[in-house]
């Protein structure tokens, strides 16, 4: 029989709760509480050495992350087994997961938007580690006034890029917004356009990171 039983009866414990969180190849801050059957707080520091060391031979927790998974977190549940001879340990918990959604979105253009590609650029892209970038058709002087076009027209795609459907649930990393008006694995990536309804569409390419939240079996 298990030598802890003792003082765990003694102590009038109902049950245990093993709080934890790990990801990033790591574990992160944990929390052992023990409980009686009224879920009141226990305290036992010789019951608390002994399980903070039995739940890593029992549990196996998942920390290391591949840009994928993430981590997870959850409770181990300790309660006494039903012949009260040992001690059972179940898990639960919810991972984290990185997933990458990409969507082309249509965006209707003026006829001032227009002119800009048919004169001066040829692809149009952000990311937010580096910002706001332009590929230009040809050489020639960007005055004051066709930069503030250009830059226009960039916070109105970025507005669409933050709208793109997706079918994942979850939360939107908002530093992940990504967008370009051609098809970056194009050998010469060029602007693609669509016309809708008489209106000349551009066709934006845009990604996001969304983290979901998965019940673990």
């Amino acid at each position: 029989m298990n030598e802890m039983i003792k003082p765990w009866k003694e102590k009038g414990i109902a049950r245990g709760e093993f709080e934890f969180s790990c990801g990033g190849d790591s574990m992160n801050e944990t929390q052992l509480n023990f409980y009686d059957e009224n879920d009141n707080l226990v305290e036992c520091s010789d019951l608390e050495s002994y399980f903070n060391d039995a739940v890593y031979r029992e549990i196996d927790f998942y920390e290391a992350s591949d840009g994928h998974y993430m981590g997870e977190s959850g409770k181990v549940h300790i309660n006494l087994n039903d012949e009260e001879d040992d001690f059972e340990y179940v898990k639960s918990a919810t991972s984290e997961w990185s997933e990458r959604y990409h969507a082309k979105v249509h965006v209707p253009l003026t006829k001032e938007e227009n002119e800009l590609f048919e004169k001066y650029v040829a692809n149009m892209r952000y990311v937010h580690w580096d910002g706001f970038n332009v590929d230009y058709k040809r050489d020639f002087i960007l005055t004051d006034e066709i930069e503030s076009r250009i830059n226009a027209l960039h916070t109105k795609l970025l507005g669409y890029a933050e709208q793109m459907p997706y079918e994942g649930e979850g939360d939107v990393n908002e530093d992940s917004y990504q967008y370009s008006t051609a098809d970056l694995d194009e050998e010469v990536p060029t602007a693609e356009f669509v016309e809708i309804e008489g209106v000349r569409n551009l066709v934006l390419h845009t990604e996001i990171e969304v983290y979901e939240y998965r019940e673990d079996d």
